[in-house]
C-alpha cells in the first residue's frame, strides 16, 4: 500500500515537472517550435527506461521510481544547451541549417558527451551494490543518461535538420 503511494506520487510529481520545465523551456526562448524540439529527447530516455524495465520485469520499487525524475532534471540542461547554441549557429550561418548542426556538435557534443559519460560512469557503478533496486537504479539511470545523449546529438538535429523550423 504505501509502495502504491510512492510510486503514484512520483509519476504525479513526474508530470508536474514536466509541465513546469517546459513552460520555463518556452519562457527561456521565447518560442513555441523550441519547446517542442525539446520534448523528444527528453522524453526518450524516460520512455527507454521504462520500457526496459517492463520488458525485464523490473518493479518499481523506491528506487527505480525516482529514475525519471532524475533523468529529466540532468537531461533538460543538456538539450537547453544544445537549442541555445544551435540557434546562436544558425543565426552565425545565416540560416544554414546543415553548417549550424556541424558547429553545434563540434562546439556543444563534446561537452555534453564527455558531462554524459561522466554521470553515466557515476551512475553506473551502482551496478557493484548488493541491494538488487540499487543496482536497477544506477544501471538504468546511466542507459538513460546515454539514451538522453543520443536524443540530444542524433534525433534532435535529426528532427531539425527534417522540419527546419523557424527558430527566432
Amino acid at each position: 500500500k504505501m509502495m502504491d503511494y510512492v510510486v503514484e506520487s512520483q509519476v504525479s510529481s513526474f508530470g508536474l515537472a514536466f509541465v513546469i520545465v517546459f513552460l520555463l523551456i518556452g519562457l527561456l526562448f521565447g518560442s513555441l517550435r523550441m519547446t517542442a524540439l525539446a520534448v523528444l529527447p527528453n522524453v526518450l530516455p524516460v520512455f527507454v527506461t521504462l520500457g526496459l524495465m517492463g520488458y525485464f520485469a523490473i518493479h518499481l520499487d523506491v528506487a527505480t521510481v525516482t529514475i525519471t525524475s532524475i533523468v529529466m532534471g540532468i537531461v533538460v540542461d543538456d538539450t537547453i544547451h544544445y537549442l541555445h547554441r544551435f540557434r546562436h549557429e544558425l543565426q552565425q550561418s545565416d540560416g544554414d541549417f546543415d553548417a549550424a548542426a556541424s558547429a553545434t556538435a563540434v562546439g556543444v557534443g563534446r561537452a555534453i558527451g564527455a558531462t554524459t559519460l561522466i554521470f553515466a560512469m557515476g551512475f553506473a557503478i551502482l551496478a557493484l551494490a548488493s541491494v538488487k533496486s540499487i543496482v536497477y537504479f544506477g544501471v538504468l539511470t546511466a542507459l538513460a543518461m546515454v539514451v538522453a545523449l543520443i536524443g540530444d546529438l542524433l534525433v534532435l538535429p535529426a528532427i531539425m535538420l527534417a522540419l527546419r523550423p523557424r527558430l527566432s
